[in-house]
This record gives structure tokens, sequence and C-alpha cells, in this order.
């Protein structure tokens, strides 16, 4: 090794060499594609009056392009297991992320795009996932969810989730994967049932069921307490109930 040059405005050249014949190499450059290429340089004599020769090497490197992808499901109310309402996650599509910078991101010296910036949209298709597909400078950024369908019966995101350009090839960067989702939960109401006589008694061990009125999928079987109360947690919706049980005596 002759020399070690560092580029830090785009040029720089070497210490005084001899004449001869010389390989130049890149050792590597944050942000961009190495280029392994062997660049052949030879120091020539040029005559008494030139006391310095100057050879020029181009060396021209690619942006790593990387892709950056979340998957999303949200909280469904899918029945009940004969007593309580038994809730699932499905792939959540139409959800809207955004990508933001999460520091000044600078080329030459110069910031390009400052902290917190949006730089990319990305909405979820049917399989739950989105892909950020930007050509972005080296750095660091994160994503965050922006709106999705139905989002008043949901919990929106307000959690920033990271990601770093560490790589030095055309890789995918995962916010999130199918394995460890983004998730959406269903915002949930206290319902209370209250089971009467004629006279305002409450009447206890009544067994109700609720329905949900569109489908009528069973969500809640259960019977009134000594209040003659039944109360139950379910998310925004239309729902049906009726008396399966009268208590004793009635």
């Amino acid at each position: 090794l002759h020399d070690a040059l560092p580029i830090s405005e785009s040029k720089n050249h070497s210490k005084e060499l001899y004449l001869g014949k010389y390989i130049v190499t890149e050792q590597g450059l944050e942000g961009y594609l190495p280029d392994d290429t062997q660049y052949a340089v030879t120091l020539s004599y040029e005559g008494q009056e030139t006391s310095v020769v100057m050879e020029t090497v181009p060396i021209y490197n690619e942006r790593i392009r990387q892709k950056a992808e979340l998957y999303k499901v949200r909280e469904v109310l899918s029945g009940s297991d004969g007593q309580t309402p038994v809730y699932e996650y499905i792939p959540a599509d139409g959800v809207t992320f955004g990508l933001f910078s999460a520091q000044d991101i600078t080329l030459g010296g110069e910031v390009v795009i400052p902290s917190d910036s949006l730089v990319s949209l990305a909405t979820t298709n049917d399989a739950g996932r989105a892909e950020f597909n930007a050509l972005l400078p080296w750095g660091e950024y994160y994503g965050k969810e922006l709106d999705m369908e139905n989002s008043s019966l949901y919990e929106m995101t307000e959690e920033h989730f990271p990601m770093k350009f560490t790589s030095s090839t055309f890789d995918v960067v995962h916010m999130s994967s199918p394995d460890a989702p983004i998730k959406n939960n269903l915002k949930k109401y206290q319902a209370k049932l209250v089971k009467l006589d004629e006279e305002g008694v409450p009447l206890a061990n009544a067994q109700i069921e609720i329905r949900t009125a569109s489908d009528k999928t069973l969500v809640f079987t259960g019977k009134t307490n000594e209040y003659g109360e039944i109360d139950v947690e379910l998310p925004s919706n239309e729902y049906v109930y009726r008396e399966l049980e009268q208590p004793e005596g009635l």
C-alpha cells in the first residue's frame, strides 16, 4: 500500500510517488455500493519542465437503493367461545404509513432532508403489506401510521417503527414482519344489561345471549348476577340480545 486517500470533497490526491505503474482501488463509501474495479494508473516521465505528473482516476459510485416494508393487522370480533367474545387478527388493507427522516440527512455537507420530514408514503395491500420504494440518501428513518379505513373503530398506532440502512447491497429493510406485524386493536366499551321484574326488582340467573345485528354472530352468553346485571366488553357495533332462560319461578 503506497497511500490511502480519504475523500472529503469528491476528490483528493496522493502523496508524491515514484514514476511507475500503480493500482487504485476503493475501500468503500458509506451509503453507496462499493466499486470493486482495479484501476491501473501509469505515471510516466513528461519532460524536464513537468515537476509533478498528474493522472486522474474517475470512480463512480451508485447510491444504495433499499426497500422498506412493513406488515399490518387489525383486530376483528370473530364470535364467542360460548361465553365471552373472541377476537382475531386479519391483514389490514388500506392503512397509510409515512416514512420520515429520523435525523438531518446531509449530502456534501448540506442538509438536504431536515429531521422529521415526510419522504415517502405507502398503503397496505390486501395482505397487510406496505412497501416504501423511494431512492433515499443514507441515514435513519422511521415509519408512522397516518390513516386507515374505519379508523374511528380502532386504537391508532402512535409508536414509531425505526429503520436504519446498514447494508451495502440491495436489501429489504423490515420495519415489521408477518411474524411480528404492527397491530391495530379495536376500541372496546363496557355494556351493561339489567334484568328487572315488573316491580323493578333485580332478577338473577336470567340467561342472555348477545349477537351482532348485521349477521347474527354470537358474541356473548351469560347469566345475570345477583343485581340482575350483565357486564360485557364489546367493540363499537350494533347488537341484539334475547333471553334464553328465565329465572326460576318466572
